[in-house]
């Protein structure tokens, strides 16, 4: 910027003095840790999170929000941003938590947007992605047997489940 103030003195015949005032407007310089949040292949119905760190290398503070990109391929509840809305003090840092709670089997592929206030509405975007499965569960032994059994008595049998994969399964009898 550069603007030139004159100054009108009462009386005076000569030159008037004038002081010119320029500079350069500069934003907060700001680091994000991530450009990739990956949760790979995961289970439906449990938590998975990741974290980023936000930095302010400058002497500036500034506040930031952050939110998904709209589609039709996620439902909002499945993420959770914590903080969602901040602020960085000068030369400091600000972690953040992306939980993820996927509800169907499919692949997500989203983008977080980091925007930050009175600078830029889209700062970044982090690409977010993950394979929600169901993975794969078998019976040990496909028969239980009882014998005899009287009506009205208790009787207790166990049998096992095995997961070939190496993620977690809920199931219900």
């Amino acid at each position: 910027f550069s603007e030139t103030f004159t100054f009108n003195i009462k009386g005076a015949i000569k030159q008037q003095p004038t002081v010119t005032f320029y500079g350069r407007i500069d934003s907060p310089v700001i680091q994000i840790t991530k450009k990739l949040i990956s949760f790979g292949e995961v289970s439906c119905g449990f938590l998975y999170s990741d974290t980023f760190t936000i930095e302010n290398k400058s002497d500036i503070p500034f506040d930031f929000s952050l939110r998904l990109n709209q589609n039709t391929t996620f439902s909002p509840r499945e993420f959770n941003i914590i903080p969602a809305v901040g602020s960085v003090q000068k030369f400091s840092s600000q972690t953040v938590t992306v939980e993820f709670i996927p509800i169907s089997v499919q692949k997500y592929d989203v983008r977080l947007i980091v925007s930050i206030d009175k600078v830029d509405d889209l700062f970044t975007k982090i690409k977010v992605t993950g394979k929600s499965i169901s993975p794969t569960v078998s019976v040990v032994e496909n028969t239980v047997k009882f014998e005899s059994v009287y009506i009205n008595h208790p009787y207790k049998k166990t049998f096992s489940f095995i997961d070939n994969t190496n993620l977690p399964v809920k199931y219900e009898l």
